[in-house]
């Protein structure tokens, strides 16, 4: 994605925790544009800016999965993408730490700014097509 963020401000719908955008005819066809999977940030007016991750591109439009609920959001709402999908700190400096939801730190320890990234984005486990046990541990826990 270019490295200039461009911010979208047609909201066509809010649904369920679901936003709806409208791209503009040359992002609509542009490589560089919204992809599946990228993070944006959702604001409005005086509401904190909330993360969104894109869920679907296609016809013109764009819909977003917003992380944090959609209370306080309107179609006066405004999308900036940021052009890479979710990343997780990905370094033996986590152990021990403690984070909210979204991945923030909370505790007052080291930043973590300057650690490897990598990108969490990925095929979900199916436990109905995971393969059985074919033997039993003894871990002698009741």
């Amino acid at each position: 994605m270019a490295d200039i963020a461009i911010t979208y401000d047609r909201v066509l719908s809010i649904i369920g925790g679901v936003i709806r955008i409208a791209l503009p005819k040359e992002t609509a066809d542009d490589p560089e544009g919204p992809r599946f999977g990228d993070l944006a940030v959702v604001s409005e007016g005086d509401t904190l800016p909330r993360l969104a991750q894109v869920v679907r591109v296609g016809d013109g439009e764009a819909s977003l999965q917003v992380f944090a609920g959609v209370e306080g959001l309107s179609t006066r709402s405004r999308v900036r993408f940021l052009g890479h999908a979710p990343k997780a700190v990905f370094s033996p400096s986590v152990l021990g730490r403690v984070f909210a939801g979204d991945g923030r730190v909370l505790d007052r320890g080291p930043s973590l700014d300057h650690e490897p990234k990598v990108e969490v984005d990925g095929p979900s486990a199916n436990p109905a097509r995971r393969a059985m046990a074919s033997g039993m541990i003894r871990t002698d826990v009741p």
